[in-house]
């Protein structure tokens, strides 16, 4: 009898001293995203450079779609302000012109613009929130000990949930399968400094309609006085469906400006 509670009694302790280890970092993150309110006045440049290909693996019915855009944006007490170069604007006025004259015509700074908004400047200036709304809603998985860039640092693993990607719940009801890993790099305050975040899925739609997604992105952040800045995202989405595969690739930036 004392053989068989002994080691039990080792097991209990050793799991509630590894869940307190895991717990402890996951806290660590929290309470520096807690701390990062975003108040602070910030500009920067932003630039945003995608390809998107239609009908992928259709050699005869392929197409290429690229975007490209430069705009400034700054966040002060009177707002976010986004200030488009006349350059662009007279851009985006002669590609509406070729796009007029044939709708097969080229045209990346009207195919951007579209990325140019309040919600996607809100995160990407100060990503603090909506990254601590993710985790919470996320299962964590495992952390470990790495060296980033020669210095010491935590990766902290979640699993998401579905909710946490699509949030149209009737897009939701379609899809049979999603696995989502949500990888934060933290350094030794805690402030996340890289993410990376992996999903599969897939679903159907009434009968005709067979849906495959598959995604990756990474993003690299730094701290701003009291914000989390996004200073540069890459990702690849790939589709594949019932009427072809398509794939989109990018890469943001967003350069911030020293007074």
């Amino acid at each position: 009898m004392k053989k068989i509670i002994a080691p039990l009694s080792v097991f209990i302790c050793f799991f509630a001293f590894s869940a307190f280890a895991e717990n402890d970092n996951v806290t660590r993150l929290k309470d520096a995203l807690r701390k990062l309110e975003g108040k602070a006045p910030i500009s920067a440049v932003y630039e945003r450079n995608n390809t998107e290909i239609s009908d992928a693996d259709d050699k005869d019915d392929r197409k290429e779609t690229t975007g490209s855009i430069s705009v400034s944006v700054a966040i002060d007490d009177a707002g976010l302000h986004i200030t488009y170069p006349q350059l662009v604007l007279e851009t985006m006025e002669l590609e509406a012109q070729a796009q007029a004259a044939d709708e097969e015509a080229d045209t990346p700074t009207l195919n951007a613009v579209g990325s140019v908004n309040a919600k996607s400047f809100s995160y990407q200036l100060s990503a603090a929130k909506s990254i601590l709304r993710r985790i919470e809603k996320a299962t964590f998985i495992e952390d470990e000990n790495i060296t980033y860039n020669g210095n010491p640092a935590t990766v902290v693993r979640f699993s998401l949930p579905l909710e946490s990607i699509i949030t149209d719940a009737k897009t939701r009801s379609y899809v049979s399968k999603f696995e989502g890993i949500y990888s934060i790099i933290m350094d030794e305050n805690g402030y996340p400094i890289q993410i990376d975040t992996e999903f599969n899925g897939k679903g159907r739609a009434f009968l005709v309609l067979s849906v495959k997604v598959k995604n990756s992105e990474s993003s690299v952040f730094t701290v701003i006085d009291d914000r989390l800045v996004r200073l540069q995202h890459e990702y690849e989405n790939e589709i594949q469906s019932s009427f072809g595969d398509n794939v989109s690739i990018g890469k943001n930036t967003m350069k911030l400006s020293v007074d």
